[in-house]
Parts: C-alpha cells; structure tokens; sequence
C-alpha cells in the first residue's frame, strides 16, 4: 500500500486534523520523539507540483526495488507512506496495525537537496528496515526497553540494512556506507576511523550497559552525523555491518531477518573482542 499525505499537507486548512485523524502521525510522533508541531507556514509553502514529482519518483524507486527483494523471497507486504514533517527524520520504518511501511520526510529531502544524498540508495536503506521490522518486530524502536536496547539493538538495525541494502541491491561500499553524502576517499578515512575507535567504543558501550546510564556522546558517535567532523561520526553503522557480515556467512538473509537478539549477542561480543554485554 502507498499512502501519501504530502498533497493533502499542502492544500489542507487543518494539519491539526490530519494529526488527530491519521494513525501514522499518532506513531510516528510516539516511537520517533519528533514534535507535534510541524510548521504550516514552510508546508504550505512547498511546491506541489515538485511534492508530486518527488513522490512519484520515490515510488517508482520503491516499486522497482520491492521487486528485486522477489528474487531473495523476502517479499512481504511492506508499504510506503510518503509526507512532508520536519526534517528532522529523512525516513525510516514503521509499523501500523501490524503491518511495516517505509516512511519518507519530503521536508528532510528537498533541505539536503543540495548534498549528494542519492535517492535510489536512501531508498534501499530504508525498504530493509521496513523488511527487518515486518519479519522481527523485536527490533522496532517502540520496542526498545533498555538503555543496551538502545545503543545495540539500533548498531544491529542499521547494520543490517547497511549490510543487506548493499548485497540485496548491489550497492557499492561508499554508497552502502553513505548514501551518497560521502566522496570514496572519505568513506575510506571514515572506515579507518571505525576502525581505530573499535576498541574504545567497545569499552565504552560496557560501561554504559554495566552503568545503566544514557551517554548521550557516545550514541553521537554511533549513530549521528556532526557536519564538522564527518569521518569520525556514525560508525555504529560500519560495526552493525560487520557484525551482520558475520553473521549472514552462517545463514541465510531470511534466517538472520528473524534472529533475536539474545542470538545475536555473542556476534556483538566476538566482534568487539571484548564481552560488551553479558
């Protein structure tokens, strides 16, 4: 199914009524913390006729690589919900009335419009969340209970759509890695950085599981990106690749969809080297 609110967004009077009435706003402003406040003023000022466009291409990128997941029999029912909020969140996955859909900022989009961000790339990130969260539901952030939840239940999430979208779909590394935002010689400066901080980090995601304490610099350095130092930033993508990279040479893409964490623990740990959660 594709739902797409961006048009109504546009020519509507009432955002607040489309809140109220519409589920996927409803989860999506209590799984993804995002503010109910989305500004009228820069929705309404959008182009709808570049809204049309830019949706029509992102379904028919969606159509294309739903497709391509036929070969790998990892087609299930996933849909695409298109709209335009704050700009915060590019897109992700989320899960309405038991059923996985690809959710798309227009807003994110079109103010890194000027970055090389690669559409067909995001995309394919994104449809292996969908795919993750509709096989094993474990791994959807409302799910996340505990403070390791949160730290390596989301390296695992990312790494696996890093690591899936790439075989799967064919993508290179650099495009895998960064969608785009990245030129080939820095992705390779940020693999090498991953590198170095392995340990450290291994160190630090103890502590922080032992402590029980949110470390908000470190999640940072996992999962964010800080304009001023690219290549020294989400590198808990690279670790959840490598560690799905191990994982996958001893099963299937199906098989590892379905893993549960509690399986996927001791991957952490050998990765790392070090035992980062008991």
């Amino acid at each position: 199914m594709i739902i797409n609110f961006a048009v109504r967004q546009i020519t509507c009077g009432n955002m607040k009524e489309i809140f109220e009435q519409e589920d996927f706003f409803k989860e999506y402003f209590k799984v993804f913390g995002e503010s109910k406040i989305f500004d009228e003023n820069v929705i309404h000022n959008i182009d709808i006729n570049y809204v049309i466009d830019l949706s029509q291409t992102l379904i028919k990128i969606f159509e294309e690589k739903i497709k391509i997941l036929q070969e790998f029999k990892l087609k299930n029912e996933i849909g695409l919900i298109i709209f335009i909020g704050n700009g915060n969140i590019d897109g992700h996955s989320i899960i309405l009335e038991d059923s996985s859909y690809v959710f798309v900022d227009l807003s994110a989009i079109i103010l890194r419009s000027n970055r090389s961000c690669d559409l067909e790339t995001f995309m394919c990130h994104e449809i292996i969340h969908a795919i993750h969260y509709d096989f094993n539901k474990e791994f959807y952030p409302k799910n996340y209970t505990s403070i390791s939840d949160k730290y390596l239940k989301m390296i695992i999430e990312e790494g696996l759509a890093t690591y899936m979208s790439m075989s799967i779909f064919g993508l290179s590394k650099e495009l895998g890695y960064w969608l785009g935002y990245l030129e080939n010689s820095q992705v390779n400066e940020w693999i090498l950085n991953c590198e170095k901080m392995k340990t450290y980090i291994g160190i630090n995601l103890n502590q922080i599981i032992s402590s029980n304490i949110f470390d908000e610099n470190i999640y940072s350095k996992l999962f964010c990106i800080k304009s001023e130092n690219l290549t020294s930033y989400r590198l808990g993508y690279y670790y959840g690749c490598q560690i799905v990279k191990n994982i996958v040479s001893n099963n299937n893409f199906r098989k590892v969809l379905c893993f549960r964490f509690c399986d996927i623990q001791k991957y952490i740990n050998d990765y790392f080297n070090f035992n980062v959660i008991s």
